[in-house]
């Protein structure tokens, strides 16, 4: 059985590709492993991360402190349904971060549920930032795991879609820029979210939970 490392974020796109990685083999060698950040949601990923391993009876999750996230912004939208701009250039840094993880554990594949919204720079992006990561512990002498990147090259809409045929948890995941109990509704992040499900001509069961609890118009 081929062992595998994910970098789970405890979002949207997370929560898809462990779906996907469930449903092609119920009993995969998987751990997922969880970078900590210093931003406003870094509870809730956090939480949202150790729930979803929790629904699909993965334990051990692995949590590691990494370095400094940039909101180069300055709004506090640091983080989108689909990793938008202003999470990219921490993306290379959870990486290696996460190849350091699989070559520590002897893991031969790492998945990377990066997600671009259809943006067409965006998986060659990817792809370029693996490749750099990889002829880096190359030049060092060592033996990279191979990166698979299963939703680079996907719609918000049709990760939904796929979402919802694999019948995923969607209030396991975390999409808001800020902290707290509920998802604000407001942010960047939020608004895509919204938009995507509407898309997808589907209902965000996150959206009927936050109704409940604050009051406010579904």
């Amino acid at each position: 059985m081929e062992s595998v490392l994910m970098l789970h974020d405890g979002d949207a796109p997370s929560l898809v590709a462990l779906g996907m990685a469930r449903d092609m083999d119920p009993q995969p060698g998987l751990r997922l492993l969880h970078v900590v950040d210093d931003h406003p949601n870094a509870r809730a990923h956090r939480q949202h991360a150790r729930k979803q391993a929790e629904h699909f009876g993965l334990n051990g999750m692995i949590e590691v402190h990494g370095p400094k996230r940039l909101d180069t912004a300055g709004s506090g939208d640091v983080k989108t349904v689909s990793g938008g701009d202003s999470a990219v250039l921490s993306d290379p840094m959870r990486l290696m971060i996460a190849v350091r993880q699989a070559m520590r554990l002897g893991v031969g594949r790492v998945i990377w549920p990066i997600q671009s919204d259809g943006d067409f720079e965006g998986p060659a992006r990817a792809t370029e930032q693996a490749l750099m990561i990889r002829q880096l512990v190359e030049l060092e002498g060592g033996r990279p795991p191979v990166v698979d990147t299963p939703l680079a090259e996907l719609t918000d809409r049709e990760m939904v879609e796929i979402g919802a045929q694999l019948d995923v948890p969607w209030e396991l995941a975390w999409t808001c820029c800020r902290g707290g109990d509920v998802p604000c509704h407001e942010c960047r992040a939020c608004r895509g979210r919204r938009a995507a499900f509407d898309a997808a001509g589907l209902v965000d069961p996150m959206d009927e939970i936050s109704a409940y609890r604050l009051n406010i118009p579904k």
